[in-house]
């Protein structure tokens, strides 16, 4: 008596083909979840920052504290009473909306290349619409090791490190209701250094704890930029500063030397509030304690805008990727070579 019906003859399937596809699909869609959390945070904080900015605009042209609710609200009282805490406050909101780009922007393009862009260029390669007039695609063996080698890179990429991600969302996020209290948001943008720092060091730390000892994954994050150079060779050493490898090296390096300035200028201003003296009789404005505490907090801004202006200049072309001069080399290399190889043929 039977059970069901009986097994399907599936030794027509090309299982190898199937199981790529799957495999691409579901690392697809696991990169499409993780934007998603991204969007919802960022547009919740995206509400938040309008709510800040329009607090600082209230705060300085259109308050309606009365004295007492202002000497309660000490960060309005002095919006509202000095332009230069006015126009340090709009710095920081520059700051956050370069901050906002960066990370929005940027996490989203790492990500896009890891997981979706390197398995399409792999695919490229094996197309047969992609293969020279007359010629046959390799054998199907030289497919299947590529695609071993490229889930190998994806099944070791390090999948916690999108909890680190998030956290960094959040963090910016937080960055949204700080601007009025340039102390707090020198605070959190420095935390917010410090958490990506940390993300950016994850390789060596899964190299060191967690990663099997065949994989080198201190190489993974070069994976796609070794294989599109290997192809293309000239054009494809152009094309370098698009790709993760380059840009967490900018970031990484950037943000240990902002991290690290912020961090000193925060002592100093823990310093001048705690322990500062100005002498008792006929101090200049300059030296009183409240303007060189507002001078520290101006130091930070400046350096957290330097931080942002220095990543935008450096990995813009990793944001941006342009790609017409290098393929413009690559026709001119192309023709080259057919042409000489049509003299090779020609020859007698």
């Amino acid at each position: 008596m039977s059970n069901g019906p009986a097994q399907a003859d599936l030794s027509y399937l090309n299982k190898p083909a199937v199981f790529r596809k799957f495999a691409r699909k579901a690392t697809e869609k696991s990169h499409a979840v993780l934007k998603s959390c991204w969007m919802i945070l960022f547009t919740g904080g995206t509400f938040a920052l309008l709510h800040s900015f329009d607090d600082l605009i209230d705060c300085k042209f259109y308050s309606t504290y009365t004295a007492s609710e202002l000497a309660d609200n000490n960060h309005c009282r002095d919006i509202f009473a000095s332009n230069s805490y006015f126009c340090l406050s709009v710095l920081l909101f520059i700051v956050y909306i370069l901050t906002f780009y960066r990370f929005y922007v940027g996490n989203i393009r790492v990500f896009d290349m890891i997981y979706d862009e390197v398995f399409e260029f792999v695919d490229s390669l094996y197309d047969e619409k992609n293969l020279k007039s007359g010629r046959t695609a390799p054998p199907a063996e030289y497919k299947d090791k590529e695609y071993e080698n490229l889930l190998r890179y994806s099944d070791n990429i390090i999948k916690w490190e999108s909890f680190f991600l998030i956290l960094t969302a959040l963090i910016v996020v937080y960055l949204t209701v700080t601007p009025l209290n340039p102390l707090k948001f020198l605070i959190v943008y420095f935390a917010l250094l410090v958490a990506d720092i940390f993300w950016l060091a994850t390789d060596g730390i899964w190299v060191k704890y967690g990663a099997p000892r065949q994989f080198d994954v201190s190489e993974a994050r070069k994976f796609f930029k070794e294989k599109f150079k290997s192809v293309f060779e000239g054009p494809g050493e152009e094309c370098e500063k698009m790709f993760p490898s380059y840009a967490l090296m900018v970031w990484k390096r950037n943000n240990i030397w902002s991290a690290t300035l912020i961090l000193i200028i925060l002592v100093m201003y823990s310093a001048i509030h705690f322990y500062y003296l100005p002498p008792p009789t006929d101090v200049p404005p300059l030296l009183q304690k409240e303007s060189v505490e507002l001078f520290a907090l101006w130091l930070g801004a400046i350096a957290a805008f330097a931080n942002c202006w220095v990543d935008l200049k450096k990995a813009w072309a990793f944001y941006h990727p342009t790609f017409s001069g290098a393929y413009e080399r690559l026709l001119e290399s192309e023709r080259a070579s057919s042409t000489a190889a049509a003299r090779v043929k020609a020859a007698p």
